[in-house]
């Protein structure tokens, strides 16, 4: 039985308690609270049809109840006079006008206290799972920002622009942009960021909003890959003056030289050949809307935060004794205590106050990172407000994330994966099978041969040919490391426009180059690795010298102290050099600087590194083809 059947099944026998005139377990209040909070939840037909039928019940026992009280028969005064004077202050119960001014003032504050107290926490819940729901959201639209921006003709971010234009003006109408319109500037990826996280907030809604929200996104991403260009007033007026143009008496130079430049205004007719890459981008961009949006919401991404209760509650209903050791989310009402611990290690928070030109209401939280045997761990410092209500740290040693909503803070530990490493992992295998240096560097002839194709040129064979491959032999190590990851961009670019143009593009310079099949089927695996993002695969291998095994990457973090990692038996040092830049170390090459990519070739592969950060993970290539 599903968690949402549980509480409906639970309201029915609060109801029936109420109407065999029993008080339900928890008290009314508890009641009300599972009352609204079914109300308000996105239930399958069947549960809502229960939920409804209950809730009649219920109202229809407050309406007699009520109406039995009204039906009373009233006290005169002499009757309720007849209840004499109890010994508290002296009070006469039955004359009511006798209680002082004071004391009614009171009673009255007490009240409105006990009035602003009521919440209901059902709701509360709900709002920390969508704000951990939304962070994650806008995580994720920013580290496809990232792999969208290498898109030569940036289709998949000019159509996002078009699509968040369209979705805030409730309307269609917004053409997606050319490539170098200066007033999108989608090439800044500061601007792209912008664009995403606009996406993002369009499906930032509470859950039982969210299949409709995506149902509308869906239906204008699907109008606007169907008409990319709609037509504009402003188009007609510029075809009716090109039309003019065509008749003027000039000299045919100068009626090119006007067309043209009548055609180059923001309202000017667009080619139909940026038709079918915009729907390619459409693709994209709805696979990564499947991706992010539930199952439970139409779309095929992960559930929403599972959050089981709350700390230090005032619903009894709803109140954890504990946290759960075994949970990787955890809810806490922070004024309800000052510290916890939570899967063995220290977790305190406080009030504060935030800001210096306009102080404002906060909290400070202290997670420790640390093993969690001594109180004198390292601990993290979060602040948090109502203006910086999100905030990501570390917990025990592993990410986490933090979110405030009002006084309730939820807290979040983010899986391990790596995936934002991913994509630069394809790049540097990629990189590494261009620089073998097998068949006179046959992979990058090739790869050179195949990006002439699909920049729309005949190859040159000056270029690609065997001769020409002595200046990669005689190259100092880090220029031929820049060269080849300048052409690895360049393949995993046109790969995320479609796969068939690649893939004609590497059979042509194939034949041309008069190579076997399994050189181009290599690097066309390597080059697909790029169309799906997937978490990192990293070996867990806690010896102070780590070993690399091939296919799976060993994570290291870098912050000032040297580190020594083993590869195919030979030690790869990693320091910082007199400069303080980070550098790898191996026996018999230079020192090579490690910024986000670096290949270290060897006889059998090559060592791969990828950096973010402190982050440092090493890998191993094997040579893609193996020599005869």
């Amino acid at each position: 039985m599903t968690r949402d059947a549980e509480l409906v099944e639970l309201f029915e026998y609060k109801v029936a308690d109420i109407q065999a005139g029993r008080d339900p377990k928890g008290g009314r209040r508890s009641l009300a609270e599972l009352r609204e909070y079914l109300r308000g939840a996105a239930l399958d037909p069947a549960m809502s049809r229960r939920v409804r039928v209950a809730d009649r019940i219920w109202r229809q026992h407050q309406k007699n109840a009520a109406d039995a009280l009204s039906n009373l028969p009233a006290l005169s005064s002499d009757e309720s006079g007849a209840l004499g004077t109890l010994e508290v202050g002296g009070l006469d119960l039955g004359t009511l006008n006798t209680v002082p001014e004071a004391l009614k003032a009171q009673l009255s504050q007490l009240s409105e206290q006990a009035e602003s107290q009521t919440r209901n926490e059902w709701t509360v819940l709900g709002r920390l799972r969508a704000a951990l729901f939304h962070a994650e959201l806008r995580a994720q639209a920013q580290q496809q920002t990232r792999i969208w921006l290498k898109e030569p003709r940036l289709s998949t971010i000019r159509l996002a622009y078009a699509l968040t234009e369209n979705l805030e003006r409730g309307a269609p109408g917004t053409a997606v942009p050319p490539l170098h319109d200066a007033f999108s500037s989608l090439h800044r990826p500061e601007i792209a960021a912008q664009v995403l996280s606009s996406l993002a907030a369009q499906l930032s809604v509470p859950a039982d909003e969210l299949p409709r929200r995506y149902l509308q996104v869906r239906s204008a991403l699907t109008q606007l890959a169907d008409n990319p260009f709609p037509r504009t007033p402003g188009s007609d007026l510029i075809e009716a003056r090109v039309r003019a143009a065509e008749h003027e008496q000039l000299s045919a130079e100068v009626k090119q030289a006007l067309i043209q430049a009548l055609k180059q205004g923001p309202d000017a007719p667009r080619s139909a050949s940026e038709q079918p890459p915009l729907r390619s981008a459409a693709s994209r961009l709805l696979g990564f809307l499947e991706r992010v949006v539930p199952r439970s919401s139409g779309g095929q991404g992960l559930e929403w935060p599972l959050l089981d209760g709350l700390l230090f509650s005032r619903s009894h209903l709803l109140r954890l004794s504990e946290p759960d050791s075994q949970a990787l989310s955890l809810a806490i009402h922070l004024p309800g205590g000052e510290e916890t611990r939570w899967r063995g290690h220290l977790l305190r928070w406080k009030r504060v106050t935030l800001g210096k030109t306009t102080p404002h209401p906060g909290w400070e939280v202290q997670l420790s990172d640390g093993d969690g045997l001594s109180e004198d761990d390292g601990m993290n410092i979060v602040r948090l407000s109502a203006q910086r209500p999100e905030a990501e740290s570390r917990f025990g040693g592993q990410p986490v994330r933090l979110v405030l909503v009002g006084e309730d803070l939820a807290l979040e530990l983010r899986p391990v994966s790596h995936a934002d490493l991913f994509p630069l992992s394809v790049e540097a295998r990629l990189t590494a099978a261009l620089l073998e240096p097998g068949a006179d560097y046959a992979h990058l002839r090739l790869a050179r041969a195949a990006a002439q194709q699909l920049r729309g040129n005949d190859i040159n064979p000056d270029k690609v040919s065997p001769e020409s491959a002595a200046r990669y032999a005689s190259a100092p190590p880090e220029a031929l490391l820049n060269f080849a990851r300048q052409g690895a961009q360049t393949l995993l670019a046109y790969a995320a426009q479609g796969d068939d143009a690649v893939s004609r593009a590497f059979a042509e310079a194939r034949t041309f180059l008069q190579l076997s099949r399994p050189h181009s089927e290599a690097l066309l695996d390597l080059v697909r690795l790029s169309l799906h993002v997937e978490p990192l695969p990293i070996k867990d291998d806690t010896r102070s010298v780590p070993e690399v095994e091939s296919g799976l990457y060993t994570l290291l973090i870098f912050r000032g102290e040297p580190l020594t990692v083993r590869v195919n038996d030979r030690l790869v040092a990693l320091r910082n050099d007199y400069k303080g830049d980070l550098c790898a170390v191996m026996p018999g090459l230079t020192a090579m600087p490690v910024r986000d990519l670096l290949v270290l070739p060897m006889p059998q592969g090559a060592v791969t590194m990828i950096r973010m950060g402190e982050r440092v993970a090493v890998g191993f290539q094997p040579l893609v083809v193996t020599p005869v």
